[in-house]
Protein backbone atom coordinates (compact mmCIF):
# COMPACT_ATOMS: atom_id res chain seq x y z
CA UNK A 1 0.00 0.00 0.00
CA UNK A 2 2.99 2.29 0.60
CA UNK A 3 4.18 1.56 -2.96
CA UNK A 4 0.68 2.33 -4.28
CA UNK A 5 0.54 5.64 -2.37
CA UNK A 6 3.98 6.61 -3.73
CA UNK A 7 2.94 5.78 -7.33
CA UNK A 8 -0.31 7.71 -6.91
CA UNK A 9 1.61 10.74 -5.61
CA UNK A 10 4.08 10.52 -8.51
CA UNK A 11 1.24 10.24 -11.02
CA UNK A 12 -0.58 13.27 -9.57
CA UNK A 13 2.66 15.28 -9.57
CA UNK A 14 3.26 14.49 -13.25
CA UNK A 15 -0.36 15.36 -14.11
CA UNK A 16 -0.08 18.68 -12.22
CA UNK A 17 3.22 19.48 -13.93
CA UNK A 18 1.86 18.68 -17.39
CA UNK A 19 -1.30 20.69 -16.71
CA UNK A 20 0.79 23.66 -15.63
CA UNK A 21 3.03 23.32 -18.69
CA UNK A 22 0.01 23.13 -21.01
CA UNK A 23 -1.60 26.22 -19.43
CA UNK A 24 1.67 28.15 -19.81
CA UNK A 25 2.02 27.04 -23.44
CA UNK A 26 -1.54 28.18 -24.12
CA UNK A 27 -0.82 31.63 -22.60
CA UNK A 28 2.28 32.00 -24.75
CA UNK A 29 0.17 31.52 -27.87
CA UNK A 30 -1.75 34.76 -27.28
CA UNK A 31 0.05 38.10 -27.24
CA UNK A 32 -2.21 40.94 -26.10
CA UNK A 33 -1.59 44.48 -27.32
CA UNK A 34 0.91 43.28 -29.93
CA UNK A 35 1.01 42.88 -33.69
CA UNK A 36 2.77 40.13 -35.67
CA UNK A 37 6.43 40.90 -36.37
CA UNK A 38 7.08 40.54 -40.08
CA UNK A 39 3.57 41.61 -41.09
CA UNK A 40 5.17 44.20 -43.39
CA UNK A 41 7.98 42.23 -45.03
CA UNK A 42 6.28 39.43 -46.87
CA UNK A 43 4.04 38.95 -49.86
CA UNK A 44 0.96 37.46 -48.29
CA UNK A 45 -2.79 37.53 -48.70
CA UNK A 46 -4.59 38.29 -45.45
CA UNK A 47 -7.50 36.00 -44.70
CA UNK A 48 -10.36 38.00 -43.24
CA UNK A 49 -12.44 35.54 -41.28
CA UNK A 50 -16.14 36.30 -41.66
CA UNK A 51 -17.46 36.96 -38.16
CA UNK A 52 -20.81 35.34 -39.03
CA UNK A 53 -22.71 38.16 -37.31
CA UNK A 54 -25.07 39.89 -39.74
CA UNK A 55 -24.09 43.55 -39.24
CA UNK A 56 -20.40 42.79 -38.79
CA UNK A 57 -20.30 40.50 -41.84
CA UNK A 58 -21.93 43.25 -43.90
CA UNK A 59 -19.41 45.85 -42.64
CA UNK A 60 -16.22 43.79 -43.19
CA UNK A 61 -15.94 44.23 -47.01
CA UNK A 62 -16.50 47.99 -46.82
CA UNK A 63 -14.03 48.44 -43.97
CA UNK A 64 -11.24 46.53 -45.73
CA UNK A 65 -11.96 48.10 -49.12
CA UNK A 66 -11.63 51.62 -47.64
CA UNK A 67 -8.79 51.12 -45.13
CA UNK A 68 -6.56 48.22 -46.24
CA UNK A 69 -4.66 48.25 -49.53
CA UNK A 70 -2.90 44.89 -49.14
CA UNK A 71 -4.19 41.65 -50.62
CA UNK A 72 -6.99 40.00 -48.64
CA UNK A 73 -9.83 37.52 -49.02
CA UNK A 74 -12.95 37.37 -46.87
CA UNK A 75 -13.73 33.74 -46.06
CA UNK A 76 -15.93 31.62 -43.86
CA UNK A 77 -13.98 29.80 -41.16
CA UNK A 78 -14.27 26.32 -42.75
CA UNK A 79 -13.15 27.55 -46.16
CA UNK A 80 -9.97 29.06 -44.67
CA UNK A 81 -8.83 25.52 -43.85
CA UNK A 82 -9.29 23.98 -47.28
CA UNK A 83 -7.27 24.29 -50.52
CA UNK A 84 -5.78 26.62 -51.70
CA UNK A 85 -5.75 28.36 -48.30
CA UNK A 86 -3.57 25.70 -46.64
CA UNK A 87 -0.52 27.43 -48.10
CA UNK A 88 0.62 29.07 -44.84
CA UNK A 89 3.27 31.16 -46.61
CA UNK A 90 0.85 32.91 -48.94
CA UNK A 91 -2.07 32.87 -46.48
CA UNK A 92 -0.03 33.27 -43.30
CA UNK A 93 -2.19 35.76 -41.39
CA UNK A 94 -5.85 35.72 -40.50
CA UNK A 95 -7.87 38.71 -39.26
CA UNK A 96 -10.23 37.58 -36.50
CA UNK A 97 -13.22 39.29 -34.84
CA UNK A 98 -13.80 38.34 -31.19
CA UNK A 99 -17.08 38.93 -29.40
CA UNK A 100 -18.28 38.62 -25.84
CA UNK A 101 -21.69 39.28 -24.40
CA UNK A 102 -22.37 40.97 -21.10
CA UNK A 103 -25.78 41.73 -19.68
CA UNK A 104 -26.62 45.34 -18.99
CA UNK A 105 -28.49 46.20 -15.79
CA UNK A 106 -31.13 48.74 -14.86
CA UNK A 107 -31.01 50.86 -11.70
CA UNK A 108 -33.37 48.37 -10.06
CA UNK A 109 -30.87 45.58 -10.61
CA UNK A 110 -33.00 43.76 -13.19
CA UNK A 111 -31.06 42.25 -16.04
CA UNK A 112 -31.82 43.74 -19.42
CA UNK A 113 -30.63 43.00 -22.94
CA UNK A 114 -27.24 41.51 -23.71
CA UNK A 115 -24.54 43.92 -24.84
CA UNK A 116 -22.06 42.59 -27.40
CA UNK A 117 -18.51 43.84 -27.17
CA UNK A 118 -15.88 43.49 -29.89
CA UNK A 119 -12.16 42.95 -30.12
CA UNK A 120 -9.84 42.10 -33.01
CA UNK A 121 -6.70 40.18 -33.67
CA UNK A 122 -4.40 38.57 -36.19
CA UNK A 123 -3.71 34.85 -36.06
CA UNK A 124 -0.35 33.74 -37.43
CA UNK A 125 -1.22 30.40 -39.03
CA UNK A 126 2.46 29.44 -39.41
CA UNK A 127 3.44 29.88 -35.73
CA UNK A 128 -0.05 29.38 -34.17
CA UNK A 129 0.34 32.64 -32.27
CA UNK A 130 -2.57 35.05 -31.92
CA UNK A 131 -1.87 38.78 -31.65
CA UNK A 132 -4.89 40.32 -29.97
CA UNK A 133 -6.06 43.80 -29.27
CA UNK A 134 -5.92 44.56 -25.56
CA UNK A 135 -9.47 45.38 -24.48
CA UNK A 136 -13.00 45.44 -25.82
CA UNK A 137 -15.17 48.03 -27.60
CA UNK A 138 -18.92 48.51 -27.32
CA UNK A 139 -19.43 49.14 -31.04
CA UNK A 140 -17.80 47.32 -33.92
CA UNK A 141 -17.58 50.01 -36.62
CA UNK A 142 -15.17 52.58 -35.13
CA UNK A 143 -13.09 49.96 -33.35
CA UNK A 144 -12.74 47.80 -36.49
CA UNK A 145 -11.80 50.78 -38.67
CA UNK A 146 -9.18 51.81 -36.10
CA UNK A 147 -7.68 48.29 -35.95
CA UNK A 148 -7.68 47.81 -39.74
CA UNK A 149 -5.96 51.21 -40.17
CA UNK A 150 -3.28 50.01 -37.74
CA UNK A 151 -2.83 46.83 -39.80
CA UNK A 152 -2.47 48.95 -42.94
CA UNK A 153 0.18 51.14 -41.29
CA UNK A 154 1.98 48.06 -40.02
CA UNK A 155 1.90 46.48 -43.46
CA UNK A 156 3.32 49.61 -45.09
CA UNK A 157 5.78 50.91 -42.48
CA UNK A 158 6.41 48.15 -39.94
CA UNK A 159 4.74 50.27 -37.24
CA UNK A 160 1.08 50.07 -36.22
CA UNK A 161 0.75 53.78 -35.38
Amino acid sequence: SNHYRCMKLLFLSVVALLGNFWATAQDNNVKFGEFPPGFNNAEFTLIVRDADINEVSEFLPDCFKKHYTGKYEILEFQKAYSQPYLDFEKYRYEFVVYTKQTSGQTAGGERILLITEFSYGVYDRKTSITYRQDGWAGGYKESMVSYVKKLENLRKTGRAN
